[in-house]
């Protein structure tokens, strides 16, 4: 399974950054099952996987309008000396860098080891956040 162009949260935690052999670990299959939450209209497909023989249960999460993940990139030669900016001048630790923008993702795919993914997930409170500061900062009336 090609994983270039998906975005994946798994529940592990990694002392590696680099490039790694994950298809050789990760499997998934998709199902052709379509949830459609009654509160948000948002819609999702289950996912069963399996990383390093563990069974993971996941959902394809849409993000909302105007919100993406992003990969980006840091080149070892990008890191930028501004010694002039008064900012460094006050944090002598303080370094600049450069990111490249490789991909841009519209949706996410969220695993779970141990439960169906839910309401409660943290990828799914955070969009949650996103959707009531999105009704907050609108014009519209309470009324409407």
């Amino acid at each position: 399974m090609n994983f270039e162009n998906e975005l994946h949260s798994v529940p592990c935690k990694i002392h590696y950054d680099g490039p790694a052999p994950v298809d050789q670990f990760f499997h998934s299959l998709r199902e052709k099952v379509e949830n459609v939450e009654q509160e948000t209209g948002n819609s999702s497909t289950k996912e069963i996987g399996s990383l390093r023989g563990r069974p993971l249960v996941g959902d394809c999460l849409n993000l909302p309008e105007n919100c993406a993940f992003f990969k980006v990139s840091i080149e070892n030669d990008a890191l930028v000396d501004d010694s002039s900016s008064s900012e460094q001048k006050n944090n002598e630790n303080m370094s600049i860098m450069q990111l490249t923008l490789e991909q841009k993702f519209d949706r996410t795919i969220f695993w779970n080891y141990d439960s169906e993914p839910n309401r409660g997930d943290s990828i799914r409170k955070a969009i949650d956040w996103l959707n009531i500061a999105r009704s907050l900062a609108s014009n519209e009336s309470l009324d409407e």
